[in-house]
């Protein structure tokens, strides 16, 4: 009769204590020592393109704006610094002098951009744009050495400026119009442009303006023509020795103009993605079946198309530009492309059989730990497996015919060695490693000796097979993996909990719901990470401790941990929660991943490395860390929550929170939060004539007076407010568990009903049969109906708390009314209910007019007090 209600749990900061540990680097360079490939191959480099140049030499100039720095790719293919640059670099242009002009974002919101000019000696001079420099501008440089300058006004519209190499100002294009349509065509300074950012030259050297309404030629004559407009939102442009303009919009893939046709997608499967399509004949592969985000473009002399690739690098999150694809790649007249700078967004993957602490991963994330201490991990972005000997050495086990990270796997042929993404791993006590092959719907068996073997799944995303053997089986995208001593295999598939027993039956064992993480115990009992965290009991049953916190470890004292706080955060058996901080000396990010081996030393993935931490000891007072929800005190019947709307001034709409309802006294009342008792309920029984007050070291005091408890668990207790609390208008409600205390101040009503449901809005009620009442049970009209409430308020005479009623049962002390369908119904009995200390029953007559309503709504008020409550009855 008690609804699930998903809450998120609050933490006591204050009542945690702090452990910090000294992590040691076992395997993994971090990727600020990572080398950037000056020197080497271009196609080795590691760099974040964001603008490209030509100098006048014919090299290209890449400013990588991750590396804070201009490279070079010369014509044998080596690529090599120009000048170091502090800020993302938007646009470049280079005089015939070789100076280089860059123009470069803001380096905070309250910075402006910058236009810079970089001598061959490497001095640096800021240029003073004449516009406003509010973004920064598209510049360009004609063969007269003029600088021409975007300028997106503030008054509307914007510009477009010329430098002269004397340091002459001229506005050559534009017309500022508050709010103005941008125009078509005329004299440059009579049309009104749509925020004018990014510039190039046509093939007879005519300047060439973007906006945000198309592209825009300035002719010999200073008048503006645009040929694309549409408001096609083109971001960089390019013009091509045959008349064509490239240019890229706002989606993924790069257009082109010409005269004869138009606009047409060029090249790009607008599709979000770095890949180079599959291969053709003769190894070539095709633009138009490329993916690509591109940031800037260039044409060289006989027509080859350059851009720069640039997803969003989610190694570097917090950077406002940062990327990914990490590559400038080239076009060739005939649709062929290729990468002619940048390796991604990490280096070239280290080969494997060197030392691992100078090996280059990309991205460990999940872990496992055999008994001999060697240390397995799973490259889900490199779709492999490797392994960390206990002796230092690097090896990959799985996945070493994968395709490269971005292409597709279908231009592979698979060998049986492919793993697409695997996102779990885990070993057994002999040796065998298991993988969760996501991508593929799988799950791998690694023996010993290195044969790999298929034990599920057989490939094809589904939900299917219990009671079959799990290689027939259907499992979509199986993550989290753990092997128990028995040798059952659990992991997860589409959040829910899946079981291949030792015989290789597969099964769904009961478990909560939107399980997303899965570790076994030390002492083979399952934890799973979901809406909370639940740890099982010997008898196979799942109970929730406290909130999730995702991957998971354990030591040999029963304690959970997982990524939070300053690193870790460690639960023990007893719920004490406690900081895990990483000292400031090994200063890494969250975990990614979390192992642990069976003398509880513990293992994780973080900055591209794998790290040791040695095993904690637990703490000298081992208190459980008690915490209420907020709202976290709840009518057992209703379980509502009062909505408080905060209104806020224009233009804010304000907005709204929930809190606890008030309470009464008599009522049962459910308070949820985190190791508010055990982990196991402990249910309360009738010793000595009453409910106890005390339940496995728990008690909840409402101002200051122990209440009756119902049952007792970490995540919820059941307990009777004392009927004092009706007049007393305030009550502060005390959780206590082993001493430790949580507290939450609520109201205090003479009634706050709530009607007992068993599922949905079905009241709990019982028929004037005895039946219960349902859809396959309706209650006749006229026939007289029982409802059973908490939160009605006191008996005359009162009650003992937490003590079943004595015969004749005591009445309500309000006047209780009922409307079944909005119809006013004959209330033949409201009072205490038989042996249920807290509840009141209610015997109703079905008026005549709910005929033929079916499921009908029901309301009840307590002397006056009623909830927003939906309760329906069966009536026929």
């Amino acid at each position: 009769m008690l609804r699930a209600l998903v809450v998120i749990l609050a933490e006591a900061a204050a009542l945690q204590a702090q452990i910090t540990v000294s992590p040691q680097r076992i395997a993994g360079v971090p990727p600020s020592a990572w080398p950037i490939g000056d020197g080497g191959p271009a196609t080795d480099a590691l760099l974040t393109p964001t603008a490209l140049a030509w100098d006048r030499s014919g090299n290209l100039l890449i400013a990588d704006s991750r590396n804070q720095r201009v490279r070079r790719l010369a014509s044998d293919g080596t690529i090599s610094t120009v000048f170091t640059q502090t800020g993302s670099m938007y646009s470049m242009a280079v005089d015939s002098k070789g100076n280089l002009y860059t123009s470069v974002a803001a380096a905070t919101v309250t910075d402006q951009p910058q236009l810079l000019e970089w001598a061959p000696n490497g001095s640096v001079t800021v240029i003073q744009s004449p516009g406003t420099m509010q973004v920064p501008p598209g510049i360009a440089i004609d063969a007269a050495d003029n600088l021409y300058i975007t300028d997106q006004a503030a008054e509307g519209g914007g510009f477009v400026w010329k430098l002269t190499p004397q340091g002459a100002a001229v506005k050559v294009a534009g017309y500022a119009v508050v709010g103005g349509i941008p125009g078509s065509s005329g004299p440059a300074l009579q049309v009104t442009l749509g925020g004018p950012h990014a510039l190039s030259f046509d093939s007879s050297g005519n300047l060439l303006i973007a906006d945000w309404a198309g592209i825009l030629r300035l002719n010999p004559d200073g008048t503006l023509t645009r040929f694309v407009g549409d408001w096609t939102w083109p971001v960089k442009i390019a013009g091509a020795p045959d008349g064509s303009v490239y240019f890229t919009s706002d989606y993924y893939g790069i257009q082109r103009w010409t005269a004869a046709g138009g606009v047409v997608q060029f090249a790009g499967t607008q599709q979000q993605d770095f890949s180079d399509g599959c291969a053709l004949s003769g190894g070539q592969r095709v633009a138009k079946y490329a993916s690509m985000d591109p940031a800037d473009l260039l044409v060289d002399p006989v027509g080859r198309l350059f851009f720069a690739d640039d997803f969003i690098d989610p190694y570097d999150p917090t950077s406002i530009y940062s990327f990914s694809a990490g590559r400038v790649r080239r076009i060739d007249p005939d649709g062929s492309i290729r990468t002619v700078a940048g390796s991604g967004n990490m280096p070239p993957e280290t080969p494997p059989g060197g030392p691992a602490s100078q090996a280059i991963f990309h991205n460990p994330e999940v872990l496992a730990v055999d008994s001999d201490g060697n240390v397995f991990f799973a490259e889900s972005s490199a779709n492999r497996v490797q392994e960390i000997t206990a002796a230092g050495q690097y090896l990959t086990v799985a996945g070493t015919d994968s395709a490269p990270a971005g292409e597709d796997p279908a231009c592979y042929p698979s060998t049986g060695d492919v793993l697409s993404s695997p996102k779990g791993v885990a070993v057994d006590a002999a040796g065998n490693l298991y993988i969760s092959d996501t991508g593929n719907n799988r799950i791998l068996l690694r023996s010993p000796e290195g044969v790999l073997t298929t034990i599920a799944g057989t490939g094809t995303a589904g939900n299917t097979g219990d009671g079959g053997l799990a290689t027939a089986a259907e499992i979509s995208g199986p993550t989290s993996i753990a092997v128990t001593p028995d040798g059952s295999i659990y992991f997860v598939a589409a959040y829910t909990l899946r079981r291949i027993e030792s015989n290789g039956i597969l099964d769904t064992p009961a478990a909560p719901q939107f399980v997303g993480f899965v570790a076994a115990g030390l002492d083979g009992n399952l934890i799973l990470d979901g809406q909370y965290l639940y740890k099982e009991t010997p008898g196979g049953v799942f109970y929730g401790l406290r909130a999730a916190g995702g991957v998971m470890a354990t030591d040999p004292n029963g304690a959970v941990y997982f990524p939070g706080g300053y690193g870790m955060t460690r639960v023990s058996a007893n719920c004490n929660v406690a900081d895990v901080a990483f000292a400031s000396a090994t200063p890494i990010p969250l975990p990614q991943g979390l192992a642990n081996d069976s003398q509880g030393n513990l293992f994780a993935t973080a900055d591209d490395s794998v790290w040791r931490i040695a095993a904690i000891a637990p703490p000298a007072i081992d208190a459980p860390a008690v915490a209420l929800d907020d709202p976290g005190v709840f009518n057992a019947a209703s379980n509502l929550t009062v909505t408080v709307n905060v209104q806020q001034g224009w233009p804010s709409e304000g907005y709204s929170y929930e809190e606890n309802d008030a309470i009464t006294g008599n009522e049962i009342v459910r308070l949820t939060g985190g190791c508010l008792g055990p982990l196991a309920p402990v249910e309360g029984s009738f010793s000595g004539g009453g409910l106890p007050t005390t339940l496995a070291g728990t008690q909840v005091l409402f101002n200051g007076v122990a209440a009756p408890l119902v049952s007792v668990q970490a995540l919820e207790i059941l307990a009777i407010a004392p009927q004092a609390v009706a007049s007393q208008g305030q009550a502060t409600v005390t959780v206590e568990n082993q001493g430790v205390a949580a507290s939450a101040e609520l109201s205090a009503a003479t009634a706050v009903p709530g009607i007992f449901v068993n599922a949905g809005t079905q009241a709990a009620a019982i028929n004037q049969d005895g039946t219960v009442n349902g859809p396959d049970h309706p209650a006749p009209v006229g026939s007289i109906i029982s409802l059973f409430l908490t939160g009605a308020g006191v008996t005359n005479p009162p009650a003992l708390d937490g003590v079943p009623p004595s015969q004749p049962l005591p009445p309500l002390a309000l006047p209780v009314t009922v409307q079944v369908e909005g119809l006013p119904a004959q209330v033949l009995y409201a009072g205490a209910a038989a042996g249920l200390p807290g509840v009141a029953q209610i015997n109703v007559q079905i008026p005549a007019g709910a005929a033929g309503s079916g499921a009908a709504a029901i309301q009840v008020a307590v002397g006056g007090y009623s909830r927003d409550q939906a309760v329906t009855i069966a009536v026929q």
